[in-house]
C-alpha cells in the first residue's frame, strides 16, 4: 500500500488499486493524484 502509482504505467497496479480507487474516498490515500492516471483507465474499461 502507498506505493507511488503515478510512477508506474502497468495495468497490474491499477487493478491491484482498483479496490481502493472505487472507494472515492480520500481518507485512504496518502496521496490521491498516485492512483488518478489508474482511476481514469479503470473507469474506461468498466464503461
Amino acid at each position: 500500500l502507498g506505493a507511488n502509482h503515478d510512477e508506474s504505467t502497468s495495468p497490474d497496479e491499477c487493478i491491484d488499486t482498483n479496490g481502493y480507487i472505487m472507494s472515492w474516498n480520500a481518507r485512504y490515500h496518502s496521496k490521491p493524484y498516485e492512483w488518478s492516471s489508474c482511476s481514469k483507465k479503470n473507469i474506461s474499461d468498466h464503461l
